[in-house]
């Protein structure tokens, strides 16, 4: 019952963009398809068989509680056969359109997943009464069954739209609130099968047990048969999107609570954040009551920019040091980039560079040249910020480092133990570059990491992980990372020991790691330091020439949305606005802004 990961493909005309999420995912809308079909196969047979005074089963079992009972564990394995079935699993398994239009409300899917998606999902369910009524005949078409048509029950057509509601609701609620749990997710499409299960027993009789507006229609159009039809597409929805708003209200309470126990040294901070999910959620209620709204969130996480002091130095360490390639080298000015970075007069060399599947960015500012970072800067330090580096070898990478003479951060690689669940085996050295960068070596065991990590073709640096960054709250960062730009929260580690303390070089260290990651290119992982705390704020006057100057680049499909998404929440900006670029013949709309503790996310969305 997981959202379908996200595809989209930004700043191109409508119909190119279906056109290609087409292309890249019919096999997702075919195993939605087949999800219904298989669910409305079983429904019939079952339903028929159970109903019709046709049947023997119904002679032999006169007593109909019983009979529903028995359909309601039928319908039950049929749901758990779908949820886990390589057929029809990799979709997420929505096979409801009401489901499907909870995820797009919830940012979880783009537009044309979800649109085709529900099409198919009703091709799918209406195939599969059409062919059982070929089969079976009569015993399925007459009365009672009706090719299993969904109406309203003894008690009326009021109480059969409230149940139907009330079912709804409950059931994405569930679904919301288990996934979004580290111990209950993977039995979600267990309890999701266990619903199926209950209603079919108990709100069946009320409402007919609908709750999916595909499987109504694929009912009612062999079956000529409308009765409160428009009740039965509308009531499982409102519930669903009704139950979406109320886990978003939840999330925000939750949240409320968490800062609660933020140090005083932090009061300023929370009652500004606090302000800013009033105003937030005043937009999400808004947005539910005029329908549904213009989704703008993360489709991809692009390069890694980095600012330099000389860029023949740096290029030269990224390439012999660590194996990245030049692949671009531009100098720009105007008022585009004047305006994007906020600084006047400004004329910069940017030069790309790739290692494996991913990219840095680094910028030399040719006319200005800030400040260098600061010799006592700390790994806690909410400045902090690096990438790691996947390496095949741990000990060849470090005897690479030592062939350059890098400065250390970490006394030595570091080996995170068994006690460490999520972490155990990985192998992970801090260093800095020529301008005193932070950067990690990360080595993956078997079972960790991405499964690219394990081929390594002979190389040694294979590509970039993630970039972490030091935050003074996990739940603050989430709702700038997670609930507005929709970067999936992935996992989570808690990180302690001898081997944490020299890795990260702070005595003591305990951490808070948590993974965060969007449908395409690197993860973004934050680092709080629950012991000894967070160390020096990220300077408020910090500019985009100055060397500790990071920017981690996100791909949108509708940067303008999200841009006034983000100024509405209250979120700070390092561009005075959006900007159009042109860069390298690519065009794009741009903007820097912000995020709690001051790094830099620059947003783009493509304009081929």
């Amino acid at each position: 019952m997981r959202a379908m990961p996200i595809k989209i493909f930004a700043g191109q005309p409508g119909w190119i963009q279906m056109k290609a999420a087409f292309k890249k995912n019919w096999r997702h809308y075919l195993q939605e398809a087949l999800g219904l079909y298989i669910f409305m196969v079983s429904a019939c047979f079952f339903g028929a068989m159970l109903f019709s005074p046709n049947s023997s089963w119904v002679h032999a079992m006169p007593n109909e509680m019983l009979r529903n009972v028995l359909m309601g564990i039928a319908m039950g394995f049929t749901a758990l056969f779908i949820f886990y079935s390589p057929w029809t699993a990799p979709s997420g398994s929505h096979i409801n359109p009401a489901v499907t239009l909870t995820f797009l409300r919830l940012d979880k899917m783009c537009r044309y997943d979800a649109m085709f998606f529900i099409i198919f999902q009703f091709i799918g369910g209406t195939l599969a009464v059409y062919m059982m009524q070929y089969l079976m005949g009569n015993i399925l078409t007459d009365a009672p069954v009706n090719s299993v048509v969904t109406v309203p029950g003894k008690y009326g057509t009021v109480w059969a739209l409230v149940t139907e509601f009330v079912i709804a609701f409950i059931t994405i609620m569930m679904v919301l609130i288990t996934s979004a749990s580290n111990k209950l997710k993977k039995f979600t499409r267990i309890f999701a099968a266990s619903l199926v299960c209950c209603w079919v027993i108990f709100a069946g009789p009320v409402s007919g047990f609908g709750m999916n507006p595909a499987r109504t229609f694929a009912s009612a159009l062999p079956a000529h048969n409308w009765t409160a039809f428009w009740g039965y597409l509308l009531a499982p929805l409102a519930g669903m999107l009704t139950a979406a708003e109320f886990f978003l209200i939840i999330k925000k309470k939750k949240w409320r609570q968490n800062l609660k126990v933020v140090s005083r040294s932090y009061e300023i901070e929370k009652n500004i954040q606090s302000r800013k999910m009033k105003q937030h959620f005043k937009l999400l209620l808004v947005s539910f009551l005029v329908g549904m709204q213009v989704h703008a969130q993360v489709t991809g996480v692009g390069a890694i920019g980095i600012t330099v002091k000389d860029m023949n130095r740096s290029v030269k360490f990224y390439e012999e040091v660590l194996g990245f390639k030049k692949i671009s080298d531009k100098e720009f000015s105007g008022t585009s980039y004047e305006t994007l970075n906020n600084l006047f007069g400004l004329n910069i060399r940017v030069v790309k560079m790739k290692l494996g599947d991913e990219f840095i960015e680094l910028t030399d500012y040719l006319t200005a040249g800030g400040r260098s970072i600061p010799e006592d800067q700390k790994a806690n330090d909410l400045s902090f910020q690096h990438i790691a580096i996947v390496v095949s070898d741990m000990d060849k990478a470090f005897q690479q480092l030592k062939k350059f003479s890098v400065e250390y951060v970490s006394t030595s690689p570091q080996t995170l133990p068994v006690t460490n669940v999520a972490a155990s085996g990985i192998k992970a050295f801090y260093f800095h570059d020529i301008d005193d960068h932070n950067l990690e070596l990360i080595y993956f065991p078997k079972g960790k990491g991405n499964p690219k990590w394990q081929t390594s073709q002979g190389k040694i640096f294979l590509g970039i992980d993630h970039t972490a960054i030091g935050v003074s709250s996990t739940e603050i960062s989430q709702k700038f990372y997670q609930e507005i730009l929709g970067i999936e929260r992935k996992g989570d580690s808690w990180n302690f020991g001898t081997e944490q303390e020299h890795l990260n070089n702070v005595e003591g260290a305990s951490l808070h790691i948590t993974g965060f990651r969007a449908a395409a290119g690197p993860g973004v992982e934050f680092l709080q330091y629950l012991v000894p705390g967070p160390g020096k704020k990220y300077p408020a006057d910090t500019r985009a020439d100055d060397i500790w100057f990071w920017q981690t680049t996100l791909f949108t499909a509708n940067a303008e949305a999200l841009y006034n998404k983000l100024r509405s929440s209250g979120y700070g900006f390092i561009s005075k606005q959006i900007v159009d670029i042109n860069a390298n013949g690519i065009q794009s709309k741009s903007f820097i802004v912000k995020d709690p503790d001051g790094h830099a996310v620059l947003v783009k969305e493509i304009e081929k």
